[in-house]
């Protein structure tokens, strides 16, 4: 492992501008180079144009499991009309540490759950320590400084792209 730690790449934008869709594109692009990619993506569960869940989905096999919903769930956690799964966090945990060998692991959101030291948190700060490639990182643009400061991530930063819908985004499901 690298003292210095991960290198980091950020994807940022407000809710809805298609962080994950630009971020599917690089990924792509990345596996193209030969690149062993590892982590999760968040993905929406729409029904009648409203988001009812996020799915976690693994990056390297395409399994699927229930991150929050709009439904109560296992955990007294939620975050305005979401709740969260602590089992779906647990499971995304093991697939982001599973990938600490890989070329590049990703983190698909971080939000206001970890600015409470919940959701992703803790996982991301055992990424951290032990990881030394690429991490690639989605945070939302309201609280990118915030969580910046929050786990320390300021002077690790090589590349933040920030998003928007000026270009057509696929919202393709990940496989």
């Amino acid at each position: 492992m690298s003292a210095a730690g991960p290198e980091i790449h950020i994807f940022t934008g407000p809710v809805d501008a298609g962080k994950t869709g630009k971020l599917k594109e690089y990924l792509r692009s990345s596996l193209a180079r030969g690149l062993s990619v590892a982590g999760v993506l968040s993905e929406a569960l729409m029904r009648d144009g409203r988001k009812e869940a996020y799915m976690a989905v693994d990056i390297k096999d395409g399994e699927r499991f229930l991150l929050v919903s709009r439904e109560k769930l296992d955990s007294e956690e939620a975050t305005g009309s979401f709740h969260f799964s602590d089992e779906g966090f647990r499971r995304a945990s093991e697939v982001i540490l599973r990938g600490v060998g890989s070329d590049m692991l990703v983190i698909d959101e971080l939000g206001p759950q970890e600015l409470k030291g919940k959701g992703f948190g803790p996982v991301l700060r055992e990424v951290l320590r032990k990881y030394a490639g690429t991490l690639v990182l989605v945070i939302r643009r309201p609280l990118l400084d915030e969580l910046m400061t929050f786990y320390g991530l300021k002077d690790r930063v090589v590349e933040i792209t920030d998003c928007s819908l000026s270009e057509p985004v696929s919202f393709e499901p990940w496989s």
